[in-house]
Formats: structure tokens, sequence, C-alpha cells
């Protein structure tokens, strides 16, 4: 980090010194732009329509002219006028005019791009005089200009220039070096189709030079003239080529299709011009032995008026076409003077050749010199550049050191406090996940209890459809738990709209005093069940009626009252004080019950939101927020004052719109009135059936298994797992059955302390639970409990278990009772069933397996072995055998791992469908396709 901030700062100052270079370098950029555009505009008209051209360019310079005014670009629009001018006087061969504004703009501009194209322009005006070293010097100035600042184009074309002139005067060395540059150099660069197809041509040329026409015509062939079809120049340069190399070879039907293709294309041709094309026709015609003709074309450009501009290494093959085609026809006086010309002019372009050739191989040496001298000086000019730089940057680190520390500070700061709130914020939403996944798991388990306590009522109707009497009382308690889940998801939607659209409840005018014990009344046969005493104390006047939000104060009373009811022992009792003073309505609620850690009062009105210590209670966990949002929506405020293993108190406070408070006050009650008298239960010994502790925090529940059990069993109710802890040590009884999820104390929590208890470690123990796959993970193995049921469950599938546990423990009293020989077994209980346990399961599916094999891997014979397995379980071994099978069935079955019973059969090691069928409904109590559905159903509901 620190690197970066330093590269930063240097980045900036660096910046800072380059900053007037940059924007020269944007306005050059500019001009040369409109320079561009401008010559483009002009392009489609035609040479000698000049005073158009003037015209556009004239208007296109006053529209940009306008536009930069507005815009503020800074364009020096005199020296684009100058440039435009020459451009003109160049089109007209005026290059007096073409001199004179060359020195103008030499004097007054300063732009790089614009005296290179300045040196192209004069170079045209020596090539025009015919003075090729000034014009080779041109052409270098140039190169220098555009390679100052880089443009890339204009160095293609000014080579491009020097390659055509060292053709021209036949600088074979000098040619070559411009083609190696063109080819090595620019064309592996990213530049244009166009100039990469300009760079091939002249590359064909060249290889021509060589005397390789052929390759040349190959090279050219391979070019697509689609990519330059609209550059009539570099058209010109490609057909040339091909007529003359074609004309090379004495192709010349070929050589004449490019010919005529060339003076084809519009627009082009100067007078100039049109002499050569008589001398490049008069040159075919000769070749193919047709002199008349040749001799005719030989004529027309001699009476062309601008046959004077034809230069000597053009001179050279007009006079030796001439020479050769009156040789031909046997005009040998015309002949003699065409080869005099001949000869004059080859020795005059020898000499003139010579002359420039040294001239411009000392102009070469002193410019290479001169670039090699301005190399080292930029070298130097760099070097020193560099030193200041980093003296630049030195300073620049000394004085903002403060500042990068400060920067490096914040960085830290910033970083940490981001990597604080991605932690808070991940804690958070693990937070959030484990709320919603107990949320779902309370869900379930408080659903499923009603639904189990309706289904079996219901059951209970059919098999007792002649009993009128408890038809009705069972349908009531039907309806009853029908309406508790009503209530439930009720409370959930009320929430839920309270988020979308809180509006203001509907309000009536009801005696407020009678609602409140009412609504407290309500709660009596609840606490009378359970044992919990509830108190009722008020100064409201029963008769007075007060316009308020009833149904809302109803939902607060109930969902606090009945947590108090839920987390409230027996013995203990809750108090409920409501009254009216000049802020309005007062309720407190206080509860003799476990009590809120003090970490966890301000979050137990969040939504979903359960005390980590109950939260094997169950409950949806929106009880306590729904209040707070309904009391906040009523503009009232709730309180919470909790001591662990104390008791909560809860005070709600809500204005009311009375206009004189004392009106509906009762300034004689002091004293707190019983709502609920309970009679807690008595352990009665004189009743000979099998004796069944029930475990249930839920009263509902309690009523249903009591209505189920109590024709069969003695039943003893427990509200939690600490009062059945304190009835066992009092009685000893035959089996107990328990809810997991309870307040206090669960149901594992009750089996770990009752294995501590003599006389109850083989007790059977069957638990009730709404997760199955929680309990086959988490409790089975651990506890040692016997077996277990998941809600929603049928009766005959409760007392099928219960019975079948009861019997096995009956069993094994009248084995131990019994006149056989006993064998004596040292060692732990657990480790053997354990042993035998491994090797029944590594062999579950062995139909061979046999009682002998087992009582042989476990070291005993086989007598031995029966008579230990039934001292110690009560079982035969092939009954404990079946029992394991049986239960190995059931497990995978919950565990939802097989689809059919056949793959179940398979599993365990058994043969007979019907067998199995018969043995797991005497065992469980319903047959395996049902437990099949069953879980099924389960799983789409969850």
């Amino acid at each position: 980090m620190k690197k970066k901030v330093a590269l930063l700062f240097s980045l900036l100052f660096y910046s800072f010194l380059c900053l007037n270079n940059l924007f020269a370098t944007i306005n050059e950029r500019s001009l040369y732009e409109l320079h561009e555009k401008a010559l483009h505009d002009v392009s489609g008209i035609p040479n000698d329509s000049l005073s158009q051209r003037e015209n556009m360019i004239s208007d296109f310079l006053k529209r940009e002219h306008l536009n930069s005014e507005n815009d503020s670009t800074g364009i020096n629009f005199k020296e684009l006028e100058i440039l435009f001018l020459m451009h003109q006087y160049d089109e007209k061969k005026q290059y007096d005019s073409v001199y004179y504004f060359y020195n103008k703009i030499k004097q007054e501009s300063g732009n790089m791009k614009i005296l290179g194209e300045a040196e192209l322009y004069l170079f045209e005006k020596m090539m025009f005089e015919k003075k090729y070293l000034e014009s080779i010097r041109c052409l270098y100035n140039a190169l220098d200009y555009f390679k100052k600042n880089s443009i890339v184009d204009k160095e293609i074309k000014v080579y491009l220039k020097l390659a055509a002139l060292y053709k021209k005067i036949k600088s074979k060395d000098l040619s070559k070096e411009m083609d190696s540059i063109l080819m090595n150099h620019y064309l592996h660069k990213p530049i244009s189709i166009l100039h990469k197809n300009q760079i091939h041509i002249n590359h064909a040329s060249y290889i021509a030079s060589l005397g390789k026409n052929r390759e040349a015509i190959r090279l050219l062939k391979s070019l697509n003239v689609n990519d330059f079809s609209d550059q009539p120049y570099v058209l010109k340069y490609y057909y040339d080529e091909l007529n003359k190399r074609y004309t090379k070879l004495k192709l010349l039907d070929s050589a004449k299709v490019y010919l005529d293709k060339m003076y084809a294309i519009p627009n082009l041709f100067s007078p100039a011009d049109e002499v050569m094309k008589n001398i490049y026709y008069a040159g075919q015609f000769s070749i193919e032995g047709n002199p008349i003709i040749a001799l005719k074309y030989i004529d027309s450009a001699k009476r062309s008026t601008a046959f004077k501009y034809v230069e000597q290494f053009d001179l050279i093959k007009f006079y030796k076409v001439e020479y050769k085609a009156n040789e031909a026809l046997g005009n040998y006086r015309k002949a003699f003077q065409s080869l005099n010309n001949y000869h004059s002019v080859r020795n005059d372009l020898k000499n003139f050749s010579l002359n420039l050739n040294a001239s411009i191989l000392n102009f070469k040496l002193n410019h290479d010199k001169k670039i090699k001298d301005l190399e080292a000086k930029s070298e130097i000019n760099a070097l020193i550049m560099d030193e200041k730089k980093k003296f630049y940057i030195f300073s620049t680190f000394l004085v903002s050191a403060s500042v990068l520390i400060l920067i490096f500070l914040i960085i830290l700061h910033t970083r940490k406090k981001k990597r604080l709130k991605l932690q808070y914020e991940n804690d958070k939403m693990k937070e959030i996940a484990e709320i919603k996944n107990n949320f779902i798991e309370n869900l379930s388990h408080e659903i499923r209890t009603p639904i189990t306590i309706t289904t079996g009522y219901l059951q209970m109707i059919t098999n007792n459809a002649m009993d009128y009497s408890r038809i009705v009382k069972y349908a009531d308690l039907t309806v009853r738990n029908n309406k508790q889940i009503i209530e439930m998801l009720n409370n959930f939607l009320t929430l839920l709209k309270l988020d979308k659209n809180p509006s203001e409840s509907k309000k009536t005018v009801v005696e407020m005093g009678s609602f409140l014990k009412e609504s407290v009344e309500a709660f009596q046969g609840v606490a009378e069940i359970k044992g919990v005493y509830v108190y009722y104390k008020s100064n409201i006047k029963t008769n007075q009626k007060i316009e308020f939000q009833y149904e809302d104060l109803r939902k607060i009373i109930n969902n606090i009252v009945s947590n108090a009811v839920k987390y409230t022992s027996p013995k203990y009792g809750i108090y409920v004080h409501t009254y009216i003073d000049t802020n309005g309505l007062n309720i407190i609620i206080k509860d003799e019950g476990i009590g809120i850690d003090k970490k966890e009062q301000k979050l137990i009105f969040d939504r979903f939101y359960q005390t980590k210590n109950n939260l094997t209670n169950g409950g949806f966990g929106i009880g306590l927020s729904l209040v707070h949002e309904l009391i906040t929506k009523l503009n009232g405020t709730i309180q919470l004052d909790s001591k662990k293993n104390v008791g909560s108190v809860f005070t709600i406070q809500l204005p009311l719109t009375i206009e004189n408070p004392l009106l509906y006050i009762d300034e004689n009650v002091e004293v707190f009135q019983s709502i609920s008298k309970p009679e807690l239960p008595t352990i009665d010994t004189s009743n000979s059936l099998p004796k069944i502790l029930i475990v249930d925090d839920n009263i509902e529940m309690i009523g249903y298994l009591k209505d189920l059990l109590e024709p069969s069993l003695e039943c003893t109710f427990a509200f939690d797992g600490a009062q059945a802890l304190v009835f066992a040590k009092k009685k000893q009884y035959d089996i107990i059955l328990s809810d997991l999820r309870m307040p206090l104390m669960d149901g594992s929590e009750l089996k770990t302390s009752l294995n501590k208890i003599k006389g109850y470690e083989t007790t059977p123990f069957i638990i009730i639970t709404a997760s199955a796959e929680d309990y086959l993970a988490h409790h089975k193995e651990e506890y040692g409990i016997h077996d277990y049921l998941i809600k929603p469950f049928e009766g005959t599938e409760l007392l099928t278990r219960i019975h079948y546990h009861l019997e096995q423990n009956i069993y094994k009293e009248q084995l131990q009772n019994a006149e056989v020989e006993k064998i004596e077994y040292k060692g732990a209980y657990a480790e053997f069933m354990n042993k035998i346990n491994n090797i029944i399961q590594e062999n579950l599916n062995n139909n061979n397996f046999s009682i002998s094999d087992l009582a042989e891997q476990c070291g005993y014979s086989h007598k031995q072995f029966t008579q230990i397995v039934q001292e110690k379980t009560g079982l035969t071994p092939v009954k404990m055998i079946l029992e394991i099978r049986l239960r190995k069935a059931y497990d995978l079955i919950v565990k939802d791992n097989y689809d059919n019973i056949s793959e179940v059969l398979y599993a365990v090691g058994l043969n007979s469908r019907s067998y199995f069928n018969k043995v797991f409904v005497k065992r469980f109590g319903l047959k395996p396709g049902d437990l099949i559905k069953k879980r099924k159903i389960q799983k789409k509901a969850s």
C-alpha cells in the first residue's frame, strides 16, 4: 500500500511537469486533424475546379473558426489558412507563391506537424523544378518534424516518396535502404491497411528493380484492390507498377489492360501525364513490332505543350522508341537524329546522376551525423531530466511524508473498520440464519402438537361412535386445538401486515375493567391443570366504558400471560395488575418463572428471537415481537425487568383518550384476587395398572394423552423435566413418556438424570419429537433412549410402543424368577450389548447368519449365550436380533434413505414381506408402507 501511494504522488508530480507540453500536443493534433478533414472534403472536386476548392475551404475555415470561439479550442487558424493556401498554389503549379508561404509559415509557426506539411509542399515545388537534392532535403526535414511528434502515417508517406525518388534517379542502395526501413520497421506496427498496401507496392517495385519482375507481379496480385480503391493516387501507383512489370516481361496485352485502368481513374491526370501516356503506348507498340503506330504516339507526345515537362529519365525512353521506330521504317536520317538525342540525354543523365548521388551521399552522411548528435544530446538531456525527476520526486516525497503517513493511517483505520463491519455482518447473517432455522423447527413443533391432538381426538371419536358424551367432549377439544393453530397463524400474519400496512386498528366501546379481568380469567383452566397460581388486581371500575383498540389489547395480554404460564413451574404464581392514572392504562404482569438473562433482554422483542436458554421449548418466536409492534402502534411503551431463576416483570403503558381519569378509578382495591386454585397432583399407589409418567409442557397434549392412556395405564403427569424428576424420586414407574422440547429440563436431560437414579437405568423411556433427524443425530445413542415417536402420530402407534416395552419388562422379570440355571456374567452391560449389536449390524443383510454364529463370535456356547442375553435384556437372542432389525428398518424409513419396502427388507436381512409387515405393526403400531407415506408428506411440508 505504501509503494502504491508513493507511486501515485510521483505520477501526479511528473504529470504536472508535462502539463504544458501535453496542452501543446493537443493543440497541434487539433490543427492537424482539421487540415486532414478539409483536404478530405475537397478531394472529390476535380483539379481544374480550383476556384470551387478555394471557396469550399474558405467556408470550412469560417465555420470551424466560429466553432472554436464557442468551445475555446485555442486553434491557430492563421497557420491553418496558410497551409491551405500552399495546397492551392501547389495544385495550380504556382510554386513561387508556395515558396513565399513556406517562408512565412517557417517564421510564424512552431507547430511541428504544420511545418512538416509545409516541407512536403516545398518538395513538390523542387520536384517540379527538377531540383532533386533540394527535394530530398525537404523530405528529410519533413521526416524530422514528423518523428519528433511520432506521426507514423506521415513518416511512412515520406519514406515512400524517398523510395520513389531514389528509384527514379537509379540509386539502388538508397532505394534498398528505404524498402528495408518500411518492411522491417513500419509494416509490423499497428498501421492502416492502406499504408500496408503502399509498403507492399513499393517493395514489389524494389524487387522488380533487381530483375525479379515475376516475383513482383505475384506480390502485387496478392493485394486486395478494394482496400485502396477509393485512393486514386495509390491505385495509380498500383496499376503503373503492373503495367511496367508486364511490359518488361513483354506481356503487352496484360500491360495495356493495367495502363488503360490507370488512365481511366477520373480527375487525376495533368497534361504532363497525358504525354507520358503516349510514351507508354509508343513503347508497347514498338515492342510489338508496329513502328507506324508507335511513331503516331511519339508525334502526339511531341506536339503536346506539356512535352517540356517530361523529365530526362523519361526522355531516354522517348528517344529510344523514336530511334527504333524510324530505323524499322527506313527513316535513317530521323533515326540517326533520335539516336543522337538519346545518347546526349543519357550522357547528361549519367553526369547528373553521378553528381546527384555524390551530393545525396554527402547530404546523407551529414544528416545521419546530425541525427546521431541529436540523439546523443537527447540521451544527455534524458539523463539530466532523470536526475531532475529523481530530485523532484525525492523533494515531493519529503514534503508529503506527513501526508503519506496520515493517508496510511486513514487507510489502515478504514480497512480495520471495513474488516470489523464485514465480520459483524457475517456474524449477523449467521445469527439470522440460526434464528430462521429455529423458527422453522419451532413452527414445526408448535403446529405438529395440535395436529397430533386433533387427529388423535378424531380417531377417538371414531372409536367411540356410540358414546355421545365422549363424542361431544372430543369434538370440543378438536375445535379448540384447531383454533389454537389458527391463532398462531393469525399472530404471524398480523406481524407481517404491520410491516406492509401499519394501519390503525378498529376502536370499540367496551367496559375496560371487565374486559381486562375476563382476559386474565381465560387462563384459569390451563393454570389450574398445570398447578400455577394466577392473581389479579385492578383499580378500574368494571361498569365504565372506554373507547379503545380491544382486539390489539387482547393479543398483548394473551401473549404475555400465556408465556408466563408456560415458563412458570407448578406451585409458583403469576400476578397481573391493571390500573388507570393520568398517563393512561398501565398493565404489570409479573411471573415467578425461569427468567431471562440480562444480555438477552434487549433482544427479546426482536422478531423470531428466542432466549438461547429456552430454545428447546418450541414456539414461533413472534409472541413478544408482536406485543412490541402492537404497543408501538398504540403509541405505548413496554419495559422488561427480569432475573435468572427469579422471574420477569413486564410493565406496559398505553395512552387513553379520556377526559378525567378519576371517573374510571375505584380506589378501594388494595389486594390481589386469586383467579386459579390448582389442585396439585398426588401420587396414588392403590391402582394395580402399569404406572406411566407422562412429561409434557403442553396442557392440551397432556389432556389428550390422559384421555388416550388412562383406561389401560395409571398416569402421572408432569409439566417439565424438573417436576418429573421429583416424581420419579418418590415413586418407581414402569415406563416414562416424555416430550423432547420443554422448559427448565428437556427430555434428553431428564433421561440423563434418571440414569443416575437406582431402578431407572433400564426403565423404558420413550421420546416424542417433531424433528426426527435432529433426534436421531444427537440423542438416541448418547442417552440410551429406548424408543421415539414423530409428531403427528396416531394413538394406536403410541399404545403399541408402550405395550411392547411393558411386555418386555414383564418377560424379563419372569425369566429372572424362573428356576433355571443362571450363569454369572462379569463385565459391563453396555460393552456386552454394544459388542452384540455391532456383530448383528455387520451381518444385518446376511440371511444365513444364525444364533450359533453370533454366540461363537461373542465367545460363548449357544446355551450360555441364550441365558446371558435373556438375563441382561429380557429377550431371547432371536427376539433381540429381530428387535435390532426392526429398529434399523424404522430408522432407515425415517431418514428417508429408501423409497420402497423391498429395499428396506434387503437392507435389514429379511425375506418375507408379509412377516415383516406383521412384526413391524406389532412393534411400532403402523405398517411400514404407512410410515413411508408419512415421511414423504412431512418432507414435502418442510
